[in-house]
């Protein structure tokens, strides 16, 4: 029987031989919903593509309830079914921000920042399609709270490193990395583990060693194929589906 892993040992040494190198996040600053759809747009991707896909959707949409009831070919075709897990992210992006227009009479997130940590971390975790890595970022990054996301990329990086045990999922190990990392250090941790991932894994999915399976919500299944609608100028209309 191999020994236990001391996960704060381990996560210690790989943090001080990785760096935040190329780290160019444009989320600073944004709102917790911004920052929803940022994460959305990064999980399993880069910086830079999430950068431009989100510019494409506030270029092509009203706001996000105009993004919300566009139909799932439109939003595949706002990201460029070349995006990293397209048919998949379009998806999950979609169903929660439907659930969350069903709970808040708009696609808003502003609610959270009136509510504690705790609640609002179950709050984000309840939501149709979500994805472990967008939830502990928003809590991160727009709620200013102690997480640490990892995407599949990410995770299977850490279980090749030794850092995380074959077989743990990915909320379990986000666990284990936020009582390994200091609440001040969560940044700092983010952004080294995010510019790793970059740079040493496959972009799209797992990294290049080990595969990790999601466990959505809800599934659907790709389009034949055909390629998707073009987007249609901004004015949809912002009644509900």
């Amino acid at each position: 029987m191999s020994a236990a892993i001391n996960h704060a040992e381990q996560l210690s040494k790989l943090l001080k031989k990785i760096s935040a190198r190329g780290v160019k996040d444009q989320s600073l600053g944004f709102d917790p919903i911004d920052q929803f759809v940022y994460s959305s747009l990064l999980w399993d991707s880069t910086h830079a593509k999430a950068a431009t896909a989100f510019k494409r959707i506030k270029a092509a949409t009203v706001d996000y309830n105009d993004f919300r009831v566009g139909s799932y070919e439109e939003i595949i075709a706002i990201l460029g079914e070349r995006y990293p897990r397209c048919s998949h992210r379009a998806e999950r992006l979609r169903a929660s921000l439907n659930d969350i227009y069903s709970r808040e009479h708009a696609v808003s997130l502003e609610s959270l920042k009136q509510t504690g940590k705790r609640e609002a971390r179950a709050y984000l975790d309840s939501l149709r399609g979500a994805i472990p890595f967008v939830t502990a970022r928003v809590m991160l990054i727009g709620l200013d709270a102690h997480a640490i996301p990892i995407d599949e990329r990410t995770h299977a990086l850490l279980v090749a490193e030794q850092v995380i045990e074959e077989g743990v999922d990915i909320p379990k190990a986000i666990g284990i990395l936020e009582r390994a990392v200091k609440a001040a250090d969560s940044r700092t941790t983010h952004d080294k583990l995010q510019s790793w991932s970059e740079r040493n894994g496959k972009a799209g999915g797992a990294s290049k060693s080990t595969k990790s399976a999601t466990n959505p919500n809800a599934t659907r299944k790709k389009t034949g194929g055909k390629k998707a609608a073009t987007r249609q100028p901004k004015g949809r209309a912002k009644s509900a589906p």
